[in-house]
């Protein structure tokens, strides 16, 4: 996300088909509801766009996707080494870009640079005392957020995993669902360390599980 090769795509507009390049993302979330496909929402900036209409007459047919979808579990959720169930789960990166104005170059901003993720997580467990109480002391401590189900081909379990060796209940509010007292539940990361001189960073992990 913050290095490397920028991003180019296109997209058409009542029939003129514009091409935007330089770009890259702006903020990123995973959202899984228990038993339904897991989706990714990404926000990207380009720095340049044109009318393409000339060169290009249609937008690409896109292929019938052939992969295994990833479906959100139940029970994702490990706080402390407990397992919560939780009917919701949504990881927000939080990402931070940086955009650098061109005064010289004729297509505005001569780079747009993620440079930073805080991510929280988002959880809707049914009420718990304990979440309650680790809320109001501030207690920190291992938290992992599995997001998927299921086995792909190949014998590779089809499954991500986020993890972080210290985090914080920042907020947990309850609400009725149905009849259901729940909790909206929200962890941030709070284990920090020095990569290099003074620069503070947050450690955390997504990896395939």
């Amino acid at each position: 996300m913050g290095g490397g090769d920028s991003l180019a795509y296109c997209y058409s507009l009542d029939g003129v088909i514009y091409r935007l390049l330089g770009a890259r993302p702006t903020a990123l979330s995973i959202s899984a509801a228990a038993g339904k496909k897991i989706e990714c929402a990404w926000s990207i900036m380009a720095d340049s766009k044109i009318d393409d209409t000339a060169a290009k007459t249609a937008l690409p047919v896109i292929d019938v996707f052939t992969g295994t979808p990833i479906i959100a579990v139940l029970a994702g959720l490990n706080w402390r080494g407990v397992d919560y169930a939780t009917k919701m789960a949504t990881l927000d990166f939080g990402l931070v870009v940086n955009q650098i104005d061109a005064i010289g170059g004729a297509n505005g901003r001569s780079n747009i640079s993620p440079i930073s993720a805080d991510p929280m997580i988002t959880i809707e467990p049914p009420w718990t005392a304990q979440l309650e109480t680790d809320f109001r002391v501030g207690t920190t401590g291992r938290l992992w957020l599995v997001l998927g189900q299921g086995v792909l081909a190949g014998g590779a379990i089809n499954t991500v995993a986020f993890f972080c060796e210290s985090a914080e209940i920042v907020s947990a509010q309850e609400s009725d669902d149905s009849g259901t007292l729940r909790q909206q539940v929200k962890f941030a990361v709070r284990d920090e360390g020095v990569f290099t001189g003074t620069t503070v960073s947050h450690y955390w992990q997504l990896g395939r599980a």
